[in-house]
């Protein structure tokens, strides 16, 4: 069987050089991450990736975060169920500031007005702060990528 290639994979060539080189990814994994990609991932398509552990689902997210960013200048939205798991997912993100993009991580003070959040390209945060940005209309769903 053919695996889909990272080289081959439709985003910018700077986001293509950078996984193969930083993160020594080269193929994509047959079922899931190939399935992502051809029900349009880099499409600005809004998927759900359901599949389990260890199948590259956290991958697939970045790249179609970075992607949104650099080509298409949105921002984006990561949100997780816990703050120490929000922490360490913008840590990983951070590797991607090489890039340009600006990543930032938000947990708590639910009824806080967080305006700074708008000059970051990737927002880490949890479910229940997510909740409180979209009531305070800090952020509306268009235009965002999750």
């Amino acid at each position: 069987m053919v695996r889909l290639r990272v080289v081959d994979l439709p985003i910018p060539d700077v986001l293509r050089d950078f996984i193969v080189r930083e993160r020594g990814v080269q193929e994509l994994y047959p079922p899931p991450q190939e399935e992502a990609v051809r029900r349009g991932l880099f499409d600005g398509r809004n998927l759900i990736m359901c599949t389990s552990t260890a199948t590259g689902k956290t991958l697939m997210a970045e790249l179609a975060m970075v992607n949104a960013v650099l080509t298409r200048g949105v921002k984006a939205i990561l949100a997780v169920p816990l703050r120490a798991l929000a922490y360490e997912k913008a840590r990983d993100l951070r590797v991607y500031e090489r890039l340009g993009v600006r990543i930032a991580v938000t947990t708590g003070e639910y009824d806080k007005d967080d305006a700074w959040l708008m000059n970051y390209d990737i927002v880490v945060t949890t479910y229940e702060k997510l909740d409180s940005l979209l009531r305070h209309r800090l952020i509306g769903l268009g235009g965002l990528a999750f």
